[in-house]
Formats: C-alpha cells, sequence, structure tokens
C-alpha cells in the first residue's frame, strides 16, 4: 500500500513539472506594450488611409478600391505627389493601378520609413487581390511572430472587401 501511494505521489510530482516547464520556460514572455502599440498602430493606420482624399478626382482611397472591386474602371489622371526626392508619379490609368500606388506610398512613408516588416493585402473581388505592400518587397508572411489587423468593409451586392495588415515584430 505504501508503494502504491508513493507510486501517486510520484506520478503527481513528475505532472507537475511537466506542467511547470511548459508554462514557465518554455514559452516566449508576450510583451503587453508592444502588443497594444501594434494593435492602435495598425487599427489607426488603416481607418486613417482609407479615408485619405485621393488624386484622383478628390476622392478618398476605399471608394478608388471599390471602384477598383466593382469593375468600375474610372479614369484618374497622371499625377506628382510630394517633391523629386521623396515625391510619387502616378501615370493616367484607372482606379486600380492609383489605389496600389497611392497604398505603396503610404506605407513606404510610414512603416517602412520606421524600419518595420509588414504585409498588406486586399481580398475580395475583380482585382483588388493586386493592392498590396510589404516589407521587405515580396513577402507574403513574416520569420517570426506577427500582428494581424483585420478590416472589413461591405461593397454592395452582399460582397466584402477584406484588408489585412500583418505587423512583424
Amino acid at each position: 500500500m505504501e508503494l502504491l501511494g508513493l507510486a501517486i505521489i510520484m506520478v503527481i510530482v513528475v505532472l507537475g513539472l511537466m506542467l511547470a516547464l511548459r508554462f514557465f520556460f518554455l514559452v516566449p514572455p508576450e510583451n503587453p506594450v508592444q502588443l497594444a502599440r501594434d494593435t492602435h498602430l495598425g487599427a489607426n493606420l488603416l481607418d486613417s488611409m482609407f479615408e485619405t482624399k485621393t488624386t484622383c478626382s478628390n476622392r478618398r482611397l476605399i471608394e478608388l478600391v471599390t471602384d477598383c472591386a466593382t469593375g468600375g474602371g474610372s479614369s484618374c489622371a497622371a499625377v506628382d505627389v510630394g517633391d523629386a526626392q521623396t515625391g510619387l508619379h502616378i501615370i493616367e490609368g484607372d482606379s486600380c493601378l492609383h489605389a496600389t500606388r497611392i497604398v505603396e506610398y503610404m506605407f513606404e512613408r510610414t512603416l517602412k520609413l520606421q524600419g518595420r516588416e509588414y504585409v498588406f493585402t486586399i481580398e475580395g473581388p475583380g482585382s483588388v487581390g493586386d493592392i498590396q505592400a510589404s516589407n521587405p518587397p515580396g513577402a507574403t508572411a513574416c520569420a517570426g511572430s506577427a500582428h494581424l489587423t483585420p478590416r472589413v468593409k461591405p461593397i454592395g451586392n452582399q460582397q466584402t472587401l477584406t484588408f489585412k495588415l500583418l505587423l512583424c515584430e
């Protein structure tokens, strides 16, 4: 009987040690301050981006992306934004081309300038999948941990656009 009791105690001790290893030593510590910063940064950046007026008939960026998704094909004139060093030149083209160039420019002047790695994509109908930006260029995911900020916008006809900003740590 004493041996059975000792065996039960040993099993409990071994399970306790395994749980302690699992929760205290093998889990990387989370940085709650950085998590909160990334949450707010991603949300604020997306919200302000899509409310920004563009050079294409003074329409907001979300309107250009919606036009691209619904196949509206609005034409926009060629424009130059900013100075010669940091400026953006957009050739004459449709709303998809303008939205793509403006999104790339906004991310270059914000997150890329800060040295942050990110992946921005849009999912939805039409050619909106072509509107994307990333640092490093061509990246589709983060090498380490990341924080995802999604935004869903309805565009009519029971269709939606899903904007995803993945901020890498």
